[in-house]
């Protein structure tokens, strides 16, 4: 899974919007310098990493909601 996250950081691409240039974000450990607002971006995953990015996305949503208590 961190192998996974790592690879799809989602780094700034100048879309125009209000997250540019990007920030910097760790991402399991490791600094990742122009990450969008949106952290991780995956295109046209496998069935494998479907179920990879599912487990990714309740950990972020259990992060989220711990910081709001």
């Amino acid at each position: 899974m961190k192998k996974i996250a790592r690879e799809h950081v989602n780094v700034c691409a100048k879309c125009g919007g209000e997250c540019a240039p990007g920030s910097r974000k760790t991402v399991y450990g490791k600094e990742f310098d122009n990450v969008c607002g949106a952290l991780l971006a995956f295109t046209d995953p496998s069935t494998e990493m479907l179920e990879c990015v599912k487990k990714l996305f309740e950990l972020i949503k259990y992060d989220i909601s711990a910081g709001e208590k």
